[in-house]
């Protein structure tokens, strides 16, 4: 399990560090260390709503389920299509992420022993 471990965290990097290079470049060097702040904080707020609240969160899976499919069909209507995505998709994309955070860190809590 340690070197499937090992193997994802090496795949996570190479899929990163150029996307990583590509912010810093045109979005300036202090732009990933205000991402990284604000992700801190949402996902430890998230995290802390679950521990706070005790509430389970596994109503959450089948709508994670669905959102998922739409948001790739979306995409790839967009890459057939060629239309631009926007703003708004990219807020709805930080909702679901916000939502899979709830969802995982419940299911840590109330269904994994």
């Amino acid at each position: 399990q340690y070197l499937g471990l090992g193997l994802y965290i090496v795949a996570e990097a190479i899929i990163f560090v150029p996307m990583l290079f590509i912010a810093a470049y045109y979005g300036g060097a202090d732009v990933i260390a205000k991402a990284g702040i604000v992700s801190l904080g949402l996902f430890l707020g998230l995290t802390a709503t679950v521990f706070l609240t005790k509430t389970d969160f596994s109503f959450l899976g089948p709508i994670l389920a669905i959102g998922g499919f739409a948001a790739m069909g979306f995409i790839v209507a967009s890459i057939i299509f060629g239309f631009s995505l926007g703003s708004v998709f990219a807020f709805v994309m930080v909702a679901f992420a916000g939502t899979a955070i709830l969802y995982n860190t419940s299911n840590v809590m109330h269904a994994y022993g």
